[in-house]
């Protein structure tokens, strides 16, 4: 954009009998403008950079959109886990077995983050959704606030 500016004040400055003048450019400038997404000409205001509200989306989605097979295949088993904890804990601190967890297809290896409690326990967390092993086969659900 800096550089539109100056190349727009460099041909304003130069003499009106030149075959470019400066309302020529702007003219030209604005003509080129496209959409970002589908390249269709913008009209209306000069900042705009998507012809619609679709495209403005569809840009910022591409945006967004995770790079690979391996991060989407991570937050998918990450995204189940996290439902599997939000079915079984309700209420916000809840107690279950392994097995229950196992049933459902949780997977153990995937966190989001690890908590160490004032007594030294440690809670495994995805998202906002806890877990802690109290014993062999017993877990307690925890939700964090």
């Amino acid at each position: 954009m800096l550089l539109t500016i100056k190349f727009l004040r460099f041909f304003r400055n130069l003499n009106s009998n030149s075959y470019f003048n400066f309302n020529t450019i702007l003219k030209l400038y604005a003509m080129t403008k496209n959409c970002i997404v589908c390249q269709t000409k913008l009209v209306g205001r000069d900042g705009r950079k998507f012809c619609s509200d679709a495209c403005r989306i569809e840009h910022h989605n591409q945006l967004n959109r995770s790079g690979g097979r391996f991060v989407r295949m991570i937050n998918e088993r990450l995204r189940k886990n996290h439902r599997i904890l939000c079915e079984l804990n309700c209420e916000g601190i809840t107690k279950t077995n392994r097995a229950s967890l196992v049933i459902r297809g949780f997977d153990f290896n995937l966190i989001t983050m690890i908590e160490r409690s004032s007594n030294g326990e440690n809670y495994f967390y995805i998202y906002d959704q806890g877990y802690r092993m109290f014993d062999n086969e017993h877990y307690l659900l925890v939700k964090r606030e």
